[in-house]
């Protein structure tokens, strides 16, 4: 017994003696120091937010300078490692600040950037910042994310953001912020990813955006930035995406995009460029999305635009482009959007379109093409043997999932305004596409959307005679005269152009359903197409309001 209490002291002491050594050695004490420093600028910083007293606002985020037993106390008292968003390192320096969508009012001015040399990640997104960005933020050498979008941040983007030369992400998307991009940023050489879109900068791009030799995401899209796009962008041969839409951008697309084979994403819409397209933007066979449209932009239609085995989506409308439509055209199988209108092509369509089995939207309106649509499905309907009835369930359900993406999937919403069987293109497995949106308008939610009537006569819905107000449910009453059509066979004329109650209409259909060139549909099909029928007369509903949403059609 003596033996054991003897070791128990001897124990006691050394431990006593190791835990002296440790506290008063330098690097505890420093270690000791910067905990506390940077515990202080967190509470100062949280003390400045104008909404820190509301109950839901970082409740873990308290030092108690007496500790209780309570688990909530002495996790507080454990130091900011443990308080909601915080992550440190191995020493117990702070390294990470993740507080996106925290709900947090105030401004970064009581930020004590200083305080945290060990910080390598910030976000601070979807919050309720406001004022400027600190030229301050300077003293964090080691940050590599930086993260303040979606606040209300404004005033100019400091040039001593140049100072944070690990940064390998920089998101200052959706602020307020104004003033010119600073040159300063070029000297973010480390920098992957650059969204600087919807703020309010102004004046040209930076040549010093050249030297960002690693860029891989460029977003400057929905400034009012202007000049030219700089030609040292081709530099940048990482480079991924490439946005710059809807900006005050003017002179010629440079001459070197795509330089490095890895260009996938270029928009650079509505500007007012003008010029050929580049060579090296023909021969980039790794696009997958392009819009120039609303542009003066000029060329061959065909020739100078390549051939894209993964383009999805290309928007051309609105520019000054010209020539034949090359059966190339077809060749891009992948293809779900494609739009050519508002330009100066001749000559006819090549039945090669119809091998886009995959498109979704093909506009190709207000040009100078002549001759029939290949394909359409007023043109196969005149053969009726071509037609069976399982291929008529597949295109009408085709053209209502067509109708529904273009309502809601889409923003701002598309109404067609043309629907009618002239305008479906049928592909080789007879799969419908909606084309021909030259009359098609964008619904503003916050707008009339008054227009003048548009349309083939036959499909128009008929309170645009009398209200000349334009909504989705004027392509559902189209869809429900083409659906009636596709059954029949023929324009359904008894049941549109007089003036019907939906009983009456209902009992004229089923006097008169089949297209009576094909023997009537059995089993399955026959389910289907009643069902068709049904919704069909619902479409055709004189009041808008109790028409079916095209979502709703478009899951029978």
């Amino acid at each position: 017994m003596r033996t054991s209490a003897a070791y128990d002291k001897v124990c006691s002491v050394v431990c006593l003696i190791l835990y002296v050594h440790l506290i008063s050695s330098p690097k505890f004490a420093s270690a000791s120091a910067s905990a506390s420093t940077e515990t202080n600028a967190l509470l100062k910083w949280k003390a400045s937010f104008q909404n820190q007293t509301q109950p839901h606002i970082l409740t873990s985020w308290t030092y108690l300078p007496i500790a209780t037993n309570s688990s909530r106390d002495q996790k507080a008292n454990a130091g900011p490692c443990f308080w909601t968003g915080i992550s440190c390192n191995a020493a117990g320096s702070i390294s990470r600040i993740n507080l996106t969508n925290s709900g947090i009012q105030g401004t970064l001015h009581e930020f004590s950037f200083s305080s945290f040399p060990n910080l390598e990640y910030i976000d601070l997104s979807i919050n309720k910042l406001f004022g400027v960005i600190p030229p301050q933020i300077s003293s964090l050498s080691k940050l590599m994310y930086l993260d303040l979008s979606n606040n209300q941040l404004s005033g100019r983007i400091p040039q001593e953001i140049g100072f944070l030369i690990s940064l390998h992400t920089l998101q200052l998307k959706k602020n307020q912020l104004n003033g010119s991009i600073p040159q300063e940023i070029g000297q973010l050489k480390s920098l992957l990813v650059l969204s600087l879109i919807e703020n309010r900068l102004t004046g040209p791009l930076p040549l010093s955006i050249g030297n960002l030799s690693k860029l891989e995401v460029l977003y400057i899209r929905d400034n009012q930035v202007s000049g030219s796009i700089p030609h040292v962008i081709g530099n940048l041969k990482n480079l991924v995406v490439l946005r710059v839409a809807r900006n005050n951008l003017t002179g010629h697309l440079p001459p070197n995009l795509c330089q490095g084979g890895r260009l996938t994403n270029f928009t650079a819409n509505s500007n007012r460029l003008i010029g050929p397209i580049p060579k090296s933007l023909k021969n980039c066979r790794t696009l997958y999305r392009v819009r120039l449209d609303r542009n003066q932009l000029t060329g061959n239609i065909s020739e100078d635009f390549g051939e894209y085995p993964n383009l999805d989506y290309i928007n051309l409308s609105d520019n000054r482009f010209y020539g034949e439509l090359s059966p190339k055209w077809g060749r891009s199988l992948k293809l779900t959007n494609l739009e050519i209108a508002g330009n100066n092509v001749t000559g006819t369509i090549p039945p090669e379109i119809g091998n886009l089995t995959q498109l979704q939207l093909l506009n190709l309106s207000s040009n100078h093409l002549v001759g029939n649509m290949p394909g359409t499905l007023y043109w196969f309907m005149k053969e009726a043997k071509k037609l069976d009835w399982s291929k008529r369930v597949t295109i009408i359900k085709g053209v209502a999932h067509g109708l529904s993406y273009m309502h809601n999937d889409v923003s701002p919403p598309i109404v067609h305004r043309d629907m009618s069987s002239k305008n479906i293109l049928l592909d080789a497995d007879y799969e419908a596409h909606i084309s021909d949106f030259g009359t098609a308008k964008l619904l503003e939610h916050d707008s009339s959307n008054w227009t003048a009537v548009a349309g083939t006569v036959g499909y128009i819905a008929p309170e645009l005679a009398y209200t000349m107000k334009v909504t989705e449910k004027c392509d559902v009453y189209s869809f429900g005269v083409l659906a009636l059509e596709v059954i029949k066979g023929k324009y359904p004329s008894n049941l549109v152009r007089l003036p019907l109650s939906p009983a009456t209409r209902e009992a004229k259909m089923w006097e008169d359903m089949w297209d009576d060139r094909l023997e009537p549909p059995t089993g399955k099909v026959l389910d289907e197409v009643v069902t068709i029928l049904t919704l069909a007369i619902a479409c055709l509903h004189e009041n808008p309001q109790f028409r079916p949403t095209m979502y709703e059609v478009s899951r029978l």
